[in-house]
Order: C-alpha cells, then structure tokens, then sequence
C-alpha cells in the first residue's frame, strides 16, 4: 500500500542518478533494481484493489436503511475499532496480523477517512443509507453550511434532499 506513494520518490531518484551517470553504464546497473520496483508496483496495486473489493463487500453487508452511526451496531454485525498502533508483523505481514482479514486488517486500514464511509454506503446503497462515524470537534470537515443548506433547497430527488439533510444534522458541515 505505501509504495505507490514513495514510488515516485524513488523514480525521480533514479531519474537524478540517470542523467549524472553515462546510459548504458546506469541501465545495465539499474535493470534487475527497475524490474524489482515494477514487480512491487504490481503486487501493491494488485493487494490494494483486492483490499478496497473487500471493504466495498463489508460495507455493503453492513447496509441498513437511513441513518446509521457505525460505532453503534452490535453483536456479529459490531464495526471494527480504530486502527490499532502498528506493529512490524502487521506492517509487513498484514494478512497473518488479524483472526479476520477484513475485520482486523482492512477495514482499520482503509476505514480512518472518517468522510469517506458515509459517501461510500450512500453511492453502495443506491442513495438508500448512511452508515457513518461521527465526526468529533478535532476532525477535518470538507463543508460550509450555508452552502450545503443552499443546495438542499434545489435538490435534484429525495434521496440527495435526505443526504443534504444527513451533512446537516449530523456535523458533516462547519456553520
């Protein structure tokens, strides 16, 4: 997962390097490294789509109609907490790090944009639910208000009126 993000690091490294050193002499040194690198690339790109399918399918089994704060399902149905600390195993090893893959790895992994869930289960659910986490007074909000109480006036159906209403009523805006 953290590779494609030290990725281009690294390309522009080599990059540096490149122009400093004679072609021939930097390609024939630095194949067997770009091959690694690639063959990562992959791996990581393959493991991240895999992971976001899985947390699609939680998510969805997940789905009630409404307003849902996850935090307040329970029983076989109770949402992961937080991301734990890391540690090395889980780091490097992330499928051995859990009794459940997605319950312990990937949801923790993927679910820490608090935003992002409730846009997710909305889209999910054909505009139908919101399962949500609450926002508490230190996390980032992306919205205005006035310009989501702008919006709400227009709105195209009920179920983006409902939405509107959602980001209203649940802190989803700062005033």
């Amino acid at each position: 997962m953290y590779v494609r993000h030290a990725g281009v690091h690294m390309l522009a490294l080599a990059l540096a390097l490149a122009l400093a050193a004679p072609a021939a002499r930097w390609m024939a040194e630095t194949r067997r490294a770009l091959r690694l690198f690639a063959a990562i690339a992959v791996a990581a790109a393959l493991s991240y789509s895999i992971d976001l399918g899985l947390l699609e399918r939680f998510v969805v089994d997940h789905l009630k109609p409404g307003y849902v704060d996850a935090e307040s399902l329970s029983g076989p149905s109770a949402w992961p907490p937080p991301r734990p600390a890391p540690s090395t195993g889980r780091v490097l090893f992330k499928w051995t790090a859990g009794d459940s893959y997605i319950r312990d790895v990937v949801v923790p992994d993927y679910d820490w944009y608090l935003l992002t869930l409730a846009f997710q289960s909305f889209f999910l659910s054909d505009r139908s639910a919101v399962l949500f986490h609450r926002i508490s007074d230190a996390g980032w909000v992306p919205f205005e208000c006035a310009s989501v109480r702008r919006a709400l006036a227009p709105a195209r159906d009920q179920p983006d009126a409902t939405f509107l209403r959602f980001v209203l009523d649940t802190g989803y805006c700062v005033p």
